[in-house]
């Protein structure tokens, strides 16, 4: 029984040493596993899917940084996932580019994206953070609102006045008052907090790459839309033209002015007119902003005369010059007799024909039969006949032949009123070989039907062409993903490899302790068992003397 009791006692104090060493090494796999989690690598929990958005880079990665030093399995159980969004407005980037940019980031966030946290350096928001928050909007689209908290880092001992800023309180309202003022790590726990609250808020939805990808489609389908609209906008539509009234004889005519800026187009309006009805100056830019019309009698003759603004203004976009150039025609209802293409004598540069292209263009092939080019400033000529100056350009050349070999000089400088009476003569030839017509409103709306046609097949190649693209998109994208499943499978793989080998060197080391220690107990057993032994022995041998020393006549 003794020995029994012995036995057992050893056992229980080598098993107490065993199992102190299991959990030693049951808290190393442990973590091992921790480890190989925050990489990423095992999903044995919900990840979360985090965007930094915002202007600020360092910020951006200072957050990141702090979310991930504060933030381990006991304050949140979830793996985090951290995606740093680059600034987007006004970075240089081309709008392919952002695009780029931004799917990339999504895409990084399997299977979506949970929550965007827009950061900014304090309240209130600045004109850059506003623009910044507004583009993000515009590519993304508005289903991303419910997905974005506004993150607000302040600095210690800085009171929160985020209610009371005013320029705020619109972008917080867009984002249903989602905000965390996050002042020291210590607080980064209840910021998860907040965002799991989020999460749950939204069913555990998510902005995925798919929402991403339509979002862009969406958005280069109203690019193409607006181009057509603006195609639109530029030929004014005209109907229901009032004409004029009856006291306009049949000899009258109807005079529009048109070229570039600064080539003299209200000075000869009021050559023609022989006053100054129209403001003219010698400045680089447009003194006109709008078409005006007088109406005076020249030489007993009823004479419209309209000026126009001038294309290439410095200050004024030629697309919104366009639109109110076109006003020209009601305004010389029923019609024009003749369209006067201004330009100046010493220069045709590439503005200038710029500037003929676009005329054309607004008014159509059949605005050349009612064309007269109108050289000014006709005494630099000097000596120079006409004719010769334009034999000294293919280009003066080629369009003076378009307009059926038109043309006059006027010096606005000379009040000889013989130019404008040649001018006249010019224009009257030109309409009886015309038949007596005039640019019409029908012509106009044929131009513009034109237009309409040339912008259903552009729009029609442009959907043809966003069809390749798209489908390039979708195979790009979808290589891009493969290429991304397949390296997150060989890292899960490589990790599972390590946590393999590690449970292998675990149950090894087991294996090794658990033979010390069996080893161990059977050599101290063995130890007992002999010290025991010799003590019986000793005492049997004891016991025989005594028994001896008393049996009678037994000799010592």
């Amino acid at each position: 029984m003794y020995v029994k009791a012995q036995e057992n006692r050893a056992r229980y104090e080598t098993e107490d040493k065993y199992e102190e060493k299991v959990k030693r090494m049951e808290y190393e796999i442990d973590g091992l596993k921790q480890k190989l989690q925050s990489e990423g690598s095992i999903k044995t929990t919900r990840k979360l899917n985090l965007v930094l958005c915002g202007r600020d880079a360092l910020l951006k990665i200072s957050i990141s940084r702090l979310i991930k030093e504060n933030t381990n399995m006991k304050c949140y159980p979830h793996l985090i996932n951290l995606v740093e969004l680059p600034a987007l407005f006004n970075t240089g980037f081309s709008e392919e580019q952002v695009m780029h940019h931004t799917f990339w980031s999504v895409s990084l966030c399997d299977p979506g994206v949970h929550v965007f946290l827009f950061i900014i350096p304090d309240a209130p928001l600045t004109d850059k953070d506003k623009a910044e928050m507004e583009e993000i909007q515009r590519i993304f689209s508005s289903r991303i609102n419910k997905h974005i908290m506004m993150l607000i880092i302040q600095e210690k001992n800085m009171m929160s006045h985020i209610n009371a800023v005013p320029s705020s309180a619109t972008e917080i309202q867009m984002f249903e008052g989602r905000r965390f003022v996050l002042q020291n790590s210590s607080q980064v726990p209840d910021l998860l907090q907040d965002v799991e609250n989020m999460i749950q808020k939204n069913r555990k939805s998510f902005y995925s790459t798919f929402m991403c990808f339509q979002a862009q489609i969406e958005l280069e389908k109203n690019k193409h839309k607006a181009e057509i609209e603006e195609l639109k906008r530029s030929v004014m539509k005209t109907a229901g033209v009032t004409h004029l009234n009856d006291d306009n004889g049949d000899d009258g005519v109807r005079i529009v002015l048109l070229g570039k800026t600064g080539v003299g187009k209200s000075a000869t309006g009021n050559t023609i007119l022989r006053r100054d009805a129209f403001t003219s100056t010698t400045a680089a830019g447009s003194v006109t902003r709008e078409c005006k019309k007088e109406i005076p009698e020249v030489n007993r003759r009823q004479i419209t005369v309209i000026d126009t603004p001038g294309l290439f203004d410095t200050e004024v976009e030629n697309d919104e010059i366009r639109k109110e150039i076109v006003k020209c025609v009601s305004m010389a209802a029923p019609g024009p007799h003749v369209f006067l293409l201004v330009i100046q004598v010493g220069r045709f540069t590439k503005e200038e024909k710029d500037a003929v292209k676009m005329i054309q263009e607004t008014f159509g092939d059949k605005s050349r039969m009612y064309t007269m080019v109108l050289f000014t400033r006709g005494d630099e000529l000097k000596r120079t006949r006409v004719e010769d100056y334009i034999k000294g350009n293919r280009s003066l050349q080629n369009l003076i032949h378009q307009c059926g070999n038109r043309c006059h000089v006027f010096n606005n400088e000379i009040k000889d009123q013989t130019q404008v009476s040649e001018l006249l003569d010019k224009t009257d030839c030109m309409v009886k070989v015309n038949g007596g017509s005039f640019y019409t409103n029908e012509m106009f709306q044929q131009v513009e039907n034109n237009i309409k046609a040339e912008q259903e097949r552009i729009m029609k190649e442009k959907e043809e062409e966003f069809k390749r693209k798209e489908q390039q998109l979708r195979a790009k994208y979808k290589a891009e993903r493969e290429q991304l499943k397949r390296e997150n499978e060989r890292q899960r793989q490589e990790m599972q490899n390590k946590l393999k080998k590690s449970e292998e060197e675990f149950k090894k080391k087991e294996d090794d302790i658990k033979k010390e220690t069996d080893e161990n107990l059977r050599k101290e057993l063995q130890r007992k068992l002999e010290e025991q032994q010799k003590e019986f022995e000793e005492e049997n041998k004891k016991k025989r003397t005594t028994t001896e020393l008393k049996i009678p006549g037994r000799k010592t």
